[in-house]
């Protein structure tokens, strides 16, 4: 994650201010556990694993 992170935000964009910094790295979060398809996952985003792997009496809670 962290070279993904480097090679598609840090390297690639400046920011002109820590809280510029700060909405891109939520952004790319957001962005990576909702679209990015991982190969070890059998090509399912982190959300769907998360989903997944939540037992259905915490999905209730």
């Amino acid at each position: 994650f962290i070279r993904t992170l480097k090679e598609n935000l840090l390297w690639v964009r400046t920011f002109d201010t820590v809280e510029q910094l700060r909405q891109a790295l939520l952004e790319f979060r957001r962005a990576y556990n909702s679209t990015w398809l991982i190969e070890r996952h059998g090509f399912r985003t982190p959300n769907a694993v998360r989903k997944d792997q939540l037992s259905p009496a915490a999905l209730a809670a």
